[in-house]
């Protein structure tokens, strides 16, 4: 299995995690079974999905648009220092 995808998907709670390779085939395969017969477990696995996919935008925006909006006043600040100081 991949860390990566094991890091995005819970195992039977937002996806179905399966081994890389042919020995994961039969595993896919019954996955991909498990869900074509089971419209609910579909529906919960997207909605869970869905969940965690705006929880981890709004926990980034909440991280992330504050530095940037502090990295822009240094950088202007830097610059009008920069303008005032080429005017004197």
């Amino acid at each position: 299995m991949s860390t990566d995808t094991q890091e995005i998907v819970e195992h039977n709670i937002t996806g179905l995690l399966h081994p890389v390779g042919r020995p994961g085939s039969r595993v896919l395969a019954q996955n991909i079974e498990l869900l074509l017969e089971n419209p609910s477990v579909r529906e919960q696995m997207g909605i869970k999905g869905g969940e965690n996919v705006l929880e981890a935008a709004h926990l980034f925006l909440l991280q992330i648009v504050p530095k940037m909006v502090g990295l822009t006043d240094n950088f202007l600040s830097l610059f009008v220092l920069s303008q005032v100081s080429r005017s004197i």
